[in-house]
């Protein structure tokens, strides 16, 4: 094997035992203060900087680690400080959120009540329990003062129609229960919207009703929509929701029907209370 097949054979052990060379000799010759040494050094240096470049790393590594150690700490009460930046952030932005949606709904409401001739006030759904879900709702009443037991309340939804809900039960100053229609204890007059069908509906603790004593003659069919009748404190034409099913009794001369609330119950926030009683 020659010489040169040796040199390109073993090219990177030679290159680093140059460079290894190489930085001995910029380091013994560092302290000279021979202008034409150091010229050369310098010159040296240039273009074999990248030989250091191992070497610095080894030298920092430490110092690096040294650092990072330091920083930590103030790494840490930054992070808590970001924290509680950002905690606040997000509370302000669902409080402005909040009031932000309080005000379009006051706002609606306002325009609602100038197109009504009877007199209404909003409350808010403020407390359900799971047990008594489909039973009762406790709400906050911003105006209470022409609020009275057995007051309509309803909803107004989406497709520009109010729907009832139930009536208060029970109230005290700025909060009252209300008694949903779907609690076994409501027991309410009602009518098949445009006919003269009449019947007592009753609540089954569930999204579905049951429309009794109904005439065997009477003309009632699935699909047809049930309302509120005038009677007492209650007001009329107001939609609760539509007929699933129709039953003859004819044992106790009466028909039977199911019937399906057109809103969803389970999404009760904001109520309308009819106070003009």
């Amino acid at each position: 094997m020659s010489f040169r097949e040796f040199l390109y054979k073993n090219r990177p052990t030679v290159l680093f035992f140059l460079f290894f060379i190489l930085n001995l000799v910029f380091f013994a010759t560092s302290k000279l203060t021979t202008s034409y040494l150091n010229n050369i050094r310098s010159f040296l240096i240039y273009f074999f900087w990248f030989s250091y470049k191992p070497i610095y790393q080894i030298i920092d590594y430490p110092l690096e680690v040294v650092d990072k150690f330091v920083t930590i700490p103030y790494l840490y009460e930054e992070n808590i400080k970001l924290k509680e930046k950002l905690k606040k952030s997000f509370l302000e932005n669902l409080y402005y959120k909040q009031f932000i949606e309080e005000l379009n709904n006051t706002k609606k409401f306002n325009e609602l009540k100038s197109l009504l001739t009877i007199d209404i006030t909003n409350a808010k759904v403020i407390m359900r329990e799971y047990k008594n879900w489909y039973n009762e709702c406790i709400i906050y009443i911003s105006e209470p003062q022409n609020v009275k037991k057995d007051a309509p309340v309803v909803i107004f939804s989406e497709d520009k129609k109010f729907y009832f809900v139930g009536r208060i039960w029970e109230i005290e100053k700025n909060i009252a229960k209300v008694l949903l229609i779907t609690n076994p204890l409501s027991n309410i007059p009602v009518k098949v919207k445009n006919k003269q069908v009449y019947g007592v509906l009753v609540g089954n603790s569930s999204s579905e009703l049951t429309m009794e004593y109904i005439l065997l003659d009477e003309d009632i069919k699935i699909g047809d929509i049930i309302e509120t009748v005038e009677l007492n404190n209650l007001i009329g034409g107001i939609e609760i929701g539509r007929v699933v099913s129709v039953e003859t009794l004819s044992t106790l001369g009466f028909k039977k029907a199911k019937v399906k609330v057109n809103f969803n119950i389970n999404k009760l926030k904001e109520v309308i209370i009819i106070t003009y009683l």
